[in-house]
C-alpha cells in the first residue's frame, strides 16, 4: 500500500510525506524524528503551515545552525500548498541540507485513480527527483475503502479491544475514512466495553453519525425485500427525525455498491451485505441501481424542499425500495 523511508543509519537530508490524512503524516513524522534523533539533546521544533507564506524565520531555520548547537526539527503541514515560486527557492535550498537540522514536509494531497494529486511541476523538481531516488519520499494513501478494516482491526488491537465480526463489519460501513476518527471510535469502545468482552454493534450505535443501530437492521432487511421485517425494524427507530438523514447516507452507500457490482466492479463489502448485494445487483442490472439512487436523492429533496415531513418522506422511500426490491416483482 505504502512506500516507505529507507531505514538507515544516517539521517536523511530532508523527507517528503504524501498522505490526505493528517493523523497519519502526523504519527509518521513522530515516527521519522524518533527514528532519526539529534546527536544530542533533544529535537528543537518548529512547525510552518503551507497556507500562508513562509516567513523569514523559517528559511533561517532551515539554513542556520542554533545557538549552542542545538539542532531544529523543522515541520511544514500542507507544504503542497505553496505556489512554485516557494518551492522552487526551497528546492535551491535543500541541494545543500544543513547537517544539523531535519525538515520534513508534509503534502496533504488526495489520492485518486491510483495516483496522488502532487502538482506535476511540483515531481519536477530537482529536492523531489533528488528525494525520489534517495528514498526520502513516504508515501500513504490513507484510509481507503479496501484497507478500511486492516486500520480498524490494528487499532483494536492496540488498544486491546476485541470485535465481533458483525460489529467490525458494521464499523467499515460506517465509520469515516480517518484515521483519527478510527481511533477516537476505538478508545469509546474500549471504555464502553466490560474487561474481557467483545464490543457489539450496540456499542458502535454510540457513534456521532449513527444515531441507531437499527438503521443497519432495517436496511439489511430492505435489501432482501422483507416487507415485516421492514416495517418492524422501522417501527423500532425511537428519533425518526434524528434517523433520517443517517439512513439516507446508508442506503445511499448501499446503492453505489449495487450500482459498483452491477458495472462489473469489485467494492469492499462487509458482514451480511456479502451475501445480499451481488444477487441483487444482478437482478437489478444498471438502470434499477440507478432508480434506487435517484429515489434516496429525491427522498431528501422532498424534506429539504418541504414537500414531505421527514416521516412522509422515509416511509414513502421505503415503500418505494420495497417494491423495487423484493424478489419476482
Amino acid at each position: 500500500m505504502a512506500k516507505g523511508t529507507q531505514t538507515s543509519p544516517r539521517r536523511p537530508g530532508y523527507l517528503l510525506l504524501v498522505c490526505p490524512d493528517a493523523q497519519l503524516l502526523r504519527q509518521h513524522a513522530e515516527e521519522c524524528a524518533a527514528q532519526w534523533p539529534p546527536a544530542s539533546g533533544a529535537w528543537e521544533r518548529f512547525c510552518y503551515w503551507g497556507d500562508e507564506e513562509p516567513p523569514r524565520a523559517f528559511w533561517e531555520n532551515l539554513s542556520l545552525t542554533g545557538l549552542l548547537g542545538t539542532q531544529r526539527l523543522v515541520l511544514v503541514r500542507q507544504a503542497n500548498s505553496w505556489p512554485a515560486a516557494v518551492w522552487h527557492r526551497l528546492s535551491k535550498a535543500l541541494s545543500q541540507p544543513l547537517a544539523g537540522n531535519f525538515p520534513i514536509f508534509c503534502l496533504e494531497v488526495g489520492f485518486e485513480k491510483g495516483k496522488f494529486k502532487v502538482p506535476a511541476w511540483l515531481m519536477k523538481l530537482p529536492c523531489w527527483t533528488f528525494a525520489d531516488k534517495q528514498g526520502w519520499i513516504w508515501r500513504n494513501e490513507g484510509v481507503t475503502d479496501k484497507n478500511i478494516a486492516r486500520f480498524v482491526q490494528d487499532e483494536a488491537a492496540r488498544a486491546g479491544v476485541r470485535l465481533s465480526q458483525e460489529t467490525l463489519a458494521r464499523l467499515c460501513d460506517t465509520l469515516p475514512r480517518s484515521a483519527e476518527v478510527i481511533a477516537n471510535e476505538i478508545e469509546k469502545l474500549a471504555l464502553a466495553c466490560p474487561p474481557g468482552t467483545a464490543a457489539t454493534p450496540e456499542h458502535v450505535s454510540t457513534a456521532d453519525w449513527i444515531p441507531e443501530a437499527r438503521l443497519f437492521d432495517c436496511v439489511d432487511a430492505l435489501m432482501r425485500g422483507s416487507e415485516a421485517h421492514v416495517w418492524r425494524e422501522f417501527g423500532r427507530i425511537a428519533d425518526i427525525e434524528g434517523a433520517a438523514f443517517p439512513l439516507f447516507g446508508i442506503l445511499a452507500l448501499y446503492c453505489r455498491r449495487l450500482w459498483q457490482l452491477s458495472a462489473g466492479e469489485s467494492p469492499p463489502i462487509f458482514g451480511a451485505s456479502r451475501s445480499l448485494l451481488p444477487p441483487l445487483a444482478r437482478r437489478l442490472g444498471p438502470a434499477g441501481c440507478a432508480f434506487a439512487i435517484a429515489q434516496v436523492v429525491e427522498a431528501e429533496l422532498s424534506i429539504k424542499s418541504g414537500k414531505f415531513s421527514v416521516q412522509q418522506a422515509v416511509e414513502f422511500l421505503l415503500s418505494q425500495l420495497l417494491t423495487h426490491f423484493r424478489p419476482g416483482r
